[in-house]
């Protein structure tokens, strides 16, 4: 299956950006929010700014992929590099789950390809080891982390939550000695957040901004982590076999609000489960007239460090 990743039809105004994402032919099609960091840094107050670019992707082996990032005229180049990099992030994600088929970017380079392709093959199945990370045994920086919903169906319940670190000084990593070029994630580890349910419509667990150990993990000097996000997902009991709910927050922004409609329908009805389809609260206030608010449930995660409730 060829993947095409889309920006199109989309407007970064005051750091508001919706992107499409898809896949041809046509066996899925779904909404999901990116590059908010991007529309960030590039927008400007009262600015509408169509973009329209495009990746493009081949197979050429097991975990081998030939990548092809296209700007359109409307994406300075100023800004293409950044938007391809965090196209590229989001396509990846897709990738670990999707079955991809070759498909060669440049006829060109077709016999080139296809005399690598063994080679790139059996790089691309090494099994890699994965990173040795360690937590923090006696982590002192707290921060809680609230969910609350409004309005949500009564069978809603918490998926699971889990927060996001970095290595903030990439000069400790092992250098990348792979034909892809490519880090495979060992820059970044996930760790689960127990919630409890301290309310019909409450969440609340705790995470640690130090919660990762600071070691001398590849021999190449101290590996600092900083957080990058904090996500949760959400269910329906009558929905989970092929929706959820995602929303997520960073230590700069602290808060988050979605919004999906009560009346929850399949994205597709092909046997897969996909994110709901929901809205940014600057999207939901501007397309949503009053009327029509009713038909809708929001959702917020809140991150509250000691030195706020002080």
């Amino acid at each position: 299956m060829e993947l095409l990743l889309l920006i199109s039809k989309n407007y970064m105004e005051r750091a508001q950006h919706e992107a499409c994402l898809e896949c041809s032919p046509s066996h899925m099609r779904q909404r999901a929010s990116v590059c908010d960091a991007f529309a960030r840094q590039a927008s400007r107050p009262n600015s509408v700014t169509p973009l329209k670019s495009e990746i493009f992707v081949t197979q050429l082996g097991v975990g081998v992929y030939w990548f092809e990032f296209r700007p359109s005229a409307a994406v300075s180049w100023k800004h293409s590099g950044m938007l391809g990099r965090l196209m590229m992030d989001r396509l990846m994600m897709e990738l670990k789950r999707q079955r991809v088929r070759s498909r060669v970017v440049s006829r060109t380079l077709c016999p080139l390809l296809l005399a690598l392709l063994p080679l790139l093959t059996a790089c691309g199945s090494k099994e890699r080891t994965p990173p040795p990370y360690e937590l923090n045994p006696s982590p002192k920086e707290a921060v809680e982390v609230i969910v609350t919903t409004h309005d949500a169906p009564e069978d809603m319940y918490l998926g699971g939550a889990a927060v996001g670190y970095m290595i903030a000084n990439g000069n400790c990593l092992p250098p990348i000695e792979n034909f892809e070029g490519v880090s495979y994630g060992i820059e970044k580890h996930l760790i689960e957040i127990p919630l409890r349910k301290i309310a019909p419509d409450r969440y609340a667990g705790t995470y640690f901004r130090d919660g990762l150990a600071s070691k001398n993990y590849f021999g190449r000097g101290i590996c600092s982590w900083e957080v990058q996000y904090v996500s949760a997902s959400l269910r329906t009991r009558s929905t989970e076999r092929f929706t959820y709910f995602t929303i997520s927050t960073t230590p700069e922004e602290r808060t988050a609000t979605r919004y999906s409609r009560k009346e929850i329908t399949t994205v597709l009805d092909d046997g897969e489960i996909y994110p709901a389809n929901d809205l940014s609260e600057a999207n939901f206030e501007s397309s949503i007239p009053a009327s029509d608010r009713s038909k809708y449930f929001s959702y917020n995660i809140s991150i509250i460090t000691r030195k706020d409730e002080e």
